[in-house]
């Protein structure tokens, strides 16, 4: 299957997550069903991943500075790389629950967009108010050839919800549009 997901279930099949099952209507069905590409896990996480190394070198340093000063150190290195792999894993596992959690839908009728592990939230806006798509690609979604495709609607002045890090976002957007079109 593709790197993100990319599906057209039948109207017979199971969907993810009982709430998708409960929001579709029966004169609706699904045109597009997708997550963001598998790279949304470790790209989500380097900031904070950048942030852990950096203060454990800076702990590191500190220590090294305390015994050539011979004060004696508060902890080993070791269990400052240790506290580090440790919280290195749990933001990992956390990514891929928000990575699990995020979904993005097209019916023939509107664009749905659901998020969150903890506290859900589910956009969904009509295809007939939807007025702009855009493709936005970040350097390091251009550095692993995924982008993030933003949608609005009529009366606003910003992009009201987000389809991050998509494998393909070009060809979600020309979905998204087609079904527009369709809808006119």
């Amino acid at each position: 299957m593709a790197d993100s997901e990319i599906t057209a279930p039948r109207a017979s099949q199971t969907l993810p997550g009982d709430w998708l099952g409960r929001m579709i209507r029966d004169d609706e069905s699904i045109v597009m069903q997708l997550r963001p590409s598998r790279w949304f896990i470790l790209l989500e996480s380097i900031p904070l991943l950048v942030l852990l190394i950096m203060l454990g070198l800076v702990l590191n340093a500190a220590m090294w500075l305390m015994l050539a000063i011979g004060v004696p150190p508060v902890m080993e290195w070791t269990a400052i790389w240790l506290a580090v792999g440790w919280v290195t894993v749990l933001t990992v596992l956390w990514q891929y629950l928000q990575w699990r959690c995020r979904l993005y839908v097209l019916t023939n009728h509107r664009v749905i967009t659901a998020a969150g592990v903890v506290r859900r939230s589910i956009y969904e806006t009509s295809l007939q108010h939807v007025r702009q798509t855009l493709v936005s690609v970040s350097v390091l979604e251009r550095c692993t050839g995924i982008g993030s495709l933003l949608i609005a609607t009529a009366g606003t002045g910003f992009y009201d919800t987000s389809w991050f890090m998509l494998a393909d976002p070009l060809a979600a957007q020309q979905t998204v549009q087609d079904e527009i079109r369709r809808t006119e």
